[in-house]
């Protein structure tokens, strides 16, 4: 699906208030999975435009409001967003070594399992199709009774049946493989076509961004904190092992290092 079809499928809402979400279709609740809502206040002039809970909004015995303002919200992401392109344009090299080390070698080994399971499975098919042939030229040779030829036909369309949604799902977990590579190539594509993010927008929030985990606020040590987890399209959620200026830091320091030497 592309970004067209992204932003035709999620229209934004115009509230009574004439504001618009561009977060539209992407925010979701943390703890129920439902979409959050977004709210632009008519009555209230001091009230802010924010997003809410749907279950909460609903039933508030469902859930908690997962109440957060819209301000907020692009403050994070933005953030987080510039942060990505940052990432990439500086350390595009690590970047991929880091996501390609999320399949681990149990994950690789199942691969390659799958792979194995398909190929006997397929060619399992093709041996009952010839044993098909085999019982239906014996029967009608009298080499077999009709009662035997029935429960062969039973046993074999039964196993048959059960092989073939085997392959159906083997086959998916392969292609789905083979896709995260693919995503992975697309995300990194459309990262570097901006080379700065000043602002959000629609269309820039649905090319890099699949969906929106909103937690629920809380009070710690007297502050209220309030977590949103990003998953990007096609890698989830990107993490920073260390400030891009400490890593920045580092490989100057490294490449210093080899000059003085």
């Amino acid at each position: 699906m592309n970004i067209a079809q992204v932003l035709r499928n999620s229209r934004k809402k115009t509230t009574r208030s004439g504001n618009k979400s561009i977060f539209s279709g992407l925010l979701f609740c943390y703890d129920c999975s439902k979409k959050l809502y977004f709210q632009s206040p008519v009555t209230d002039l001091n009230a802010k435009d924010h997003y809410r809970c749907s279950s909460y909004k609903k039933n508030i015995s469902l859930c908690t409001s997962h109440w957060i303002t819209d301000e907020v919200l692009q403050v994070l992401v933005l953030e987080n967003i510039q942060k990505v392109v940052a990432y990439m344009k500086n350390f595009e090299d690590l970047f991929i070594k880091e996501q390609l080390a999320k399949s681990t070698q149990d994950e690789l080994k199942q691969i390659s399992k799958n792979k194995k399971e398909l190929e006997q499975a397929k060619k399992r098919i093709t041996e009952i199709d010839n044993l098909f042939m085999h019982i239906y030229e014996d029967n009608i040779f009298g080499k077999i009774t009709d009662e035997r030829f029935r429960n062969l036909s039973f046993n074999y369309d039964k196993e048959q049946k059960e092989l073939k949604a085997k392959i159906e799902q083997l086959s998916k977990e392969v292609n789905n493989t083979k896709k995260k590579t693919n995503d992975l190539t697309q995300f990194i594509s459309n990262v570097k076509k901006y080379t700065e993010i000043t602002k959000l927008t629609s269309e820039i929030l649905n090319e890099l961004i699949e969906k929106i985990l909103v937690h629920q606020a809380e009070k710690i040590n007297g502050k209220k904190v309030q977590e949103i987890d990003i998953y990007y399209r096609g890698v989830g959620i990107i993490s920073f092992p260390v400030s891009l200026e400490d890593m920045i830091m580092v490989i100057e320091k490294m490449i210093n290092k080899k000059i003085s030497a």
